[in-house]
C-alpha cells in the first residue's frame, strides 16, 4: 500500500518558495551607511557623556539627561550639546584659559 510520491502530503511541496537561511539580502548601501552612522553617533555620544559628568546640576536632572543620552543614540546627544552650556561657559562667565 505505498502511495506516490506527489500524493503524500507529508512530502516537500516542489512549488512553495523556499528561503534559506543565508538567502536573505540587505542592499549594499547599509553595508557602507551603518559605519557611517556608528562613526558620527559614538563621537557625537562620548563627548555628550564627558559634558553630562564635568556639568554640576541636581540629580534627577542629572539622572534625566543620562536617560536621554543613552536611551536616544544620537538624537539624545545632539540634544544635550545644543541645549545644555559649554563647560568653560558653566563658570564666572570669564573664557576659559587659551580663548
Amino acid at each position: 500500500m505505498l502511495s506516490e510520491p506527489g500524493n503524500n502530503a507529508s512530502h516537500f511541496d516542489e512549488s512553495a518558495p523556499r528561503y534559506a537561511v543565508g538567502s536573505l539580502t540587505v542592499p549594499a548601501a547599509y553595508d557602507v551607511l551603518w559605519p557611517l552612522v556608528v562613526l558620527l553617533v559614538l563621537p557625537l555620544t562620548i563627548v555628550s557623556l564627558l559634558r553630562w559628568r564635568a556639568a554640576a546640576r541636581s540629580t534627577s536632572r542629572s539622572v534625566g539627561w543620562l536617560l536621554v543620552i543613552l536611551l536616544l543614540p544620537g538624537l539624545g546627544a545632539v540634544v544635550h550639546l545644543a541645549v545644555t552650556p559649554r563647560p568653560d561657559a558653566i563658570g564666572d562667565g570669564e573664557p576659559a584659559p587659551g580663548r
